[in-house]
């Protein structure tokens, strides 16, 4: 086609140029002495003279058409080049708008006006028709592309030319043209000079007929036969249309005005007063109006638009997910402006909510499907604790109830550090950024909600509070429109109080996923206390006698399972995400009064005693409790939630959530010094549940707990046995993934080969502290792998690498949890006993005995039993070192400390 186009144009450039040479001024006055021998015929030269002044006579047309053509040929050129481009800086942008002017340059060229004799004006008239027409749709093309592209003084001027020339062409075609006509005739080429006067009118009639009726054949049939005045009222009121866009864009107000109503005219007369069209420059005009601050025409145009469109949505359920519905959110919100600048709170907050559940079905639809477990848990990842270790110190204040060592192990496992899980889902690009344009969208919407509906609940006037109360069961404000859309809000009770409880949630459910805590955390509570409005006696967090008789009484009306409506909330919901807030500030012990709250309203007043909502609040809850160290509490939930996710198996089969649990099961039970067989089988069992997942992190911490168990295991065998046990002897639990029988030097190497493997996925650098949150993440899981090398190293009796591990373990405590810290302390205190029992330096072991004291004294009190155990160790080397009385002191001070815990 471009190839085609482009020979078309050369070959009307050349035809154009030979016509020019025929048409010239140097041949007006030619006569029998110009003419040679060569000329000459039997015609003589008179009649050979009059021959050429008719062939010149008709070579005009023959130029016109041929002008024409080539425009033409120009235009579409300039469309197929075009057709194509992606932005306004796009070379092809270029090509197609010279082309579009030199068409138009053309048209409008003095030498491509047709002569009109007026006994010839029923001939000519498909050719200045069709011209007209082509005129008309260039101006009309380069106009819309300037005013796309940002050029509205250019726009303006082709669009202009554009309206005129179709006005032109309607008064043509109804009869209303002969004033103009006789203007062009008298701005038309001069007759030429060369046709003598004797020259019949007949002759030169008959070959303008039959030059003409050939031009006409050459035109594209399309262009000749639209002549319907309608049709090109209908191109003439789109022209207007982006004429008024184009002076409402270099704010000429008034004009654009102008313009939308006469377009606005000619369009509800061609298409009907109900037409998307007619709807598309309602809202127009509205907005020029709202530009004004006419705010009362405004509403007017807004609300016409809003109809009509309102009108093809509820007769054509395709058209929802449309452009369409596009263009009823963009009305809404409109309005909403409009009646907030003019006070009118009732309807702004109408407005906005109804925008609010037109924009959350599109959120819906662009989001990735999930399941009651994703809707309760908010769509959010599942967060996955490291792995922890538990020193003996840790675990003796345990038992004796003494748990100021809690504060350490919170901060090397608080939550921000903590690994997110997120199940596979594809979801592709162009969803992503859909989802993001939502978001920003509803932002913008609930904080308008939330700050009008605050704004009306607080206002300061009593008349204000007067009608407050007199529309707790209205919805919609005046308008008559607004109160006839659906809406899910529900009347009867305080509908204002449930749009900011709606839009608290649902903004709150953002500021999560954005990690803005502490803004989720007050928004969910602005949210919980607009259910307590709506319903005071709802609150499951009450006990008394009028709570639950309200809560069996509704329970009496529901006999089915209600499910969980993502933005509309129930009271178990709000409770549940108030949780998750919490837990992310590191908020634990609120965290868990929330997630049991949620959790008794789910099963007492929704009957969901078993689902997988009720699942995922025990998972989160029980990880909260673990956070707490209430890891009894926290086995128990979580092996609650396996028993439920595999009752749903059949159903939902997603084998990563039960693996997870099992991981968070093992993790538990380590914790509580369980760390036994069953405990590696159930380790087991989620490495095979999670062996298709492609989350390297989780699969690393397995690693390292396969690791740790090898390490204890090993640990457990007598040093003098070690090296005279048999090779065949099975030293780690039937069922795991390791083989079964390794000796204990295979078990000390694997368990090294796991830590050099773990190391490698989850690893922090000291150097790179302040890259990022990815690697401080790493931190807690980068010193219990140090730790256990040294362990490991140990046992092998390297005592130099174990040293060195265990000194970076220290480093990696002390970064993140302060100086001083239990887990400092205790690997300080291993490195005494290995300094004192290998004999390598007294005087080191003692400063390592001797800052693990400090520390001990510091945090846990000169009366506890790992200060006794320092103590005691640091005396026998200092009475090695010949220090007896420093060494007596000691003795005694352990033995008190001994005797005051266990007695005589």
């Amino acid at each position: 086609q471009l190839a085609c186009l482009s020979r078309a144009v050369e070959i009307f450039s050349c035809c154009a140029n030979t016509l020019l040479q025929i048409q010239s001024d140097k041949l007006d006055k030619l006569d029998e002495e110009d003419l040679d021998e060569t000329v000459l015929t039997a015609l003589g030269p008179e009649l050979c003279l009059q021959s050429f002044a008719l062939v010149r006579e008709t070579s005009r047309p023959l130029l016109a058409v041929t002008g024409i053509l080539a425009s033409t040929a120009w235009n579409y050129l300039g469309k197929l080049v075009g057709s194509s481009y992606q932005s306004q800086s796009d070379p092809s942008r270029h090509s197609m708008l010279a082309c579009l002017e030199r068409a138009v340059l053309i048209l409008g060229s003095p030498k491509s006006i047709i002569t009109d004799r007026p006994q010839m004006k029923t001939l000519f008239a498909p050719l200045a028709k069709y011209k007209n027409f082509l005129h008309a749709n260039i101006n009309h093309a380069i106009g819309v592309e300037m005013y796309e592209s940002g050029q509205f003084e250019k726009a303006a001027a082709y669009l202009d030319e554009a309206s005129q020339i179709r006005r032109r062409l309607i008064d043509d075609i109804r009869g209303h043209l002969d004033e103009y006509n006789r203007n062009v005739t008298s701005k038309g080429m001069n007759s030429l000079s060369s046709s003598p006067e004797v020259l019949p009118e007949e002759v030169v009639t008959n070959a303008l007929e039959y030059a003409v009726g050939h031009c006409c054949t050459l035109l594209p049939r399309k262009g000749v036969d639209k002549t319907d005045a309608d049709d090109i009222e209908l191109s003439l009121s789109l022209t207007l249309e982006y004429s008024a866009l184009t002076h409402h864009a270099i704010k000429k107000y008034q004009s654009a005005l102008s313009f939308f109503q006469e377009a606005l005219i000619l369009r509800t007369m061609r298409v009907g007063k109900h037409s998307l069209d007619v709807a598309s420059l309602h809202f127009n005009m509205g907005v020029v109006y709202d530009d004004l601050s006419q705010y009362d025409s405004a509403i007017s145009r807004y609300h016409e638009s809003l109809r009509i469109r309102l009108d093809h949505l509820e007769k054509d359920s395709s058209l929802h997910g449309s452009g369409l519905e596009e263009t009823v959110l963009l009305t809404l919100k409109c309005m909403g402006n409009v009646y907030k600048v003019v006070d009118d709170i009732d309807d702004a907050i109408c407005c906005y909510v109804k925008a609010l559940e037109m924009l959350n079905r599109k959120y819906s639809r662009h989001r990735k499907p999930v399941d009651e477990w994703g809707v309760m848990g908010l769509r959010l990842d599942l967060a996955i604790p490291v792995p922890s270790i538990m020193f003996n110190e840790m675990k003796k204040s345990r038992i004796q109830t003494d748990m100021s060592w809690r504060h350490h192990f919170q901060a090397i496992n608080k939550k921000a550090l903590c690994h997110y899980f997120a199940e596979e889902t594809e979801l592709n690009p162009r969803s992503s950024s859909s989802i993001s344009k939502i978001k920003k969208e509803l932002v913008k919407m609930h904080n308008s909600v939330i700050t009008l509906v605050q704004q009306k609940k607080h206002a300061d006037d009593e008349q204000a509070q007067k009608a407050f109360a007199s529309s707790r069961s209205k919805f919609g404000g005046s308008s008559m429109l607004l109160a006839t859309i659906p809406s899910e809000l529900q009347g009867g009770s305080d509908t204002f109080e449930v749009a900011l409880m709606n839009s608290s949630f649902g903004l709150g459910k953002i500021r999560l996923e954005q990690t803005r805590y502490e803004e989720a955390a007050d928004l969910f509570e602005v949210a919980l206390r607009s259910k307590w409005v709506l319903d005071p006696a709802s609150s499951s967090d009450s006990d008394s006698e009028f709570s639950l008789k309200s809560r069996s009484s509704r329970s009496s009306r529901k006999k089915q399972v209600k499910s969980v409506n993502e933005d509309v909330p129930e009271e178990g919901q709000l409770y549940y995400s108030l949780g998750m807030a919490n837990a992310a500030l590191d908020d634990h012990d609120r965290a868990v009064r929330c997630f049991l709250t949620a959790l008794r309203y789910l099963r007492r007043s929704l009957k969901m005693v078993d689902s997988q909502e009720v699942a995922r609040v025990l998972f989160d809850c029980a990880t909260s409790y673990y956070y707490i160290c209430e890891f009894d509490q926290a086995l128990s939930l979580w092996g609650e939630c396996l028993r439920i996710l595999k009752t749903h198996d059949e159903k939902v089969s997603v084998p990563s959530r039960q693996g997870i649990c099992l991981y968070c099961i093992v993790l538990a039970r380590c914790s509580l010094e369980k760390d036994d067989a069953e405990t590696f089988s159930l380790l087991n069992e989620a490495q095979i549940l999670l062996s298709d997942c492609t989350d390297k992190t989780i699969l690393a911490y397995m690693e390292f707990l396969t690791g740790h168990f090898l390490q204890r295991a090993a640990a457990q065998i007598p040093t003098h046995c070690r090296s005279s046990l048999p090779t065949n002897m099975r030293l780690v639990p039937k069922g795991s993934s390791l083989e079964d029988a390794m000796s204990w030097k295979q078990m000390c190497s694997s368990a090294l080969s796991l830590f050099d493997q773990v190391k490698n996925e989850c690893w922090f650098d000291v150097d790179d502290i302040d890259e990022g949150a990815d690697e401080v993440k790493n931190l807690p899981l980068s010193a219990h792998i140090s730790l256990k090398k040294g362990q490991v190293y140990e046992m092998i009796g390297s005592t130099d690498q174990a040293l060195n591990f265990y000194m970076d373990a220290v480093n990696f405590y002390r970064i993140a949890c302060g100086h001083e810290n239990v887990y400092a302390a205790s690997v300080l205190h291993c490195m005494g006993m290995l300094c004192a029992s290998s004999q390598k330096s007294d005087d080191h072991a003692l400063t390592y005995f001797n800052e693990a004291l400090t520390i001990r004294r510091n945090i846990l009190g000169v009366n506890d039993c790992s200060v006794a155990e320092s103590l005691y160790c640091s005396a026998s080397v200092l009475a090695r070192l010949n220090r007896y009385e420093s060494s007596m002191e000691r003795y005694h001070e352990a033995l008190r400390i001994q005797m005051s815990t266990f007695g005589q």
